[in-house]
Formats: structure tokens, C-alpha cells, sequence
């Protein structure tokens, strides 16, 4: 496994583990294919909560209004916008 690989499995641990305990799923049922609100049931508002949080953790911008938020549509968009903040 390469950093990048290493980091992603990383990051969709640690994404797993908040959503789950957020959303009341178990962290292993997450993947990164899920959508966020159809497949987590994630509204926006809900959406907007955990995006900001992980954006305070991990450094990359939060979203400024709703269209920065439907960048975020999977649980792998948002393992994206982390590895390329830290890129920066």
C-alpha cells in the first residue's frame, strides 16, 4: 500500500466511525460509495453539520452556502475534498 492508499483507508475509518455514531449505523456498514442522502439519510442540514466539523478537523474550506455543500453528495467526494486540502 502506497500513502495515498494508506491515507485514504485512514480518513474512511475515521469517517466511518463519525458518521456511524452520528448517524447510528455501524461504522462497518459505511463505504465509500454511499450516498449521503440517499443511502445515510443525511439531510442538509445534517449534511452541513458534518461536513463543517470534518472541515474543522481536517483543514479544508467549509462550505460557504448549499451549492459548496452539494460538492459533498458521497461518503468518497468528502474523503476527496480532505486529501486534496492536505495536498495544499
Amino acid at each position: 500500500m502506497n500513502d495515498l492508499t494508506t491515507g485514504r483507508a485512514v480518513l474512511l475509518k475515521e469517517i466511518q466511525e463519525l458518521f456511524g455514531a452520528t448517524l447510528g449505523y455501524p461504522a462497518q456498514s459505511i463505504s465509500e460509495e454511499h450516498d449521503l442522502a440517499v443511502d445515510l439519510g443525511m439531510d442538509s442540514l445534517r449534511k452541513a453539520e458534518l461536513v463543517t466539523l470534518l472541515a474543522r478537523r481536517y483543514g479544508f474550506p467549509e462550505p460557504q452556502e448549499m451549492l459548496d455543500l452539494n460538492a459533498y453528495t458521497t461518503v468518497s467526494s468528502v474523503i476527496d475534498a480532505v486529501l486534496a486540502a492536505r495536498d495544499l
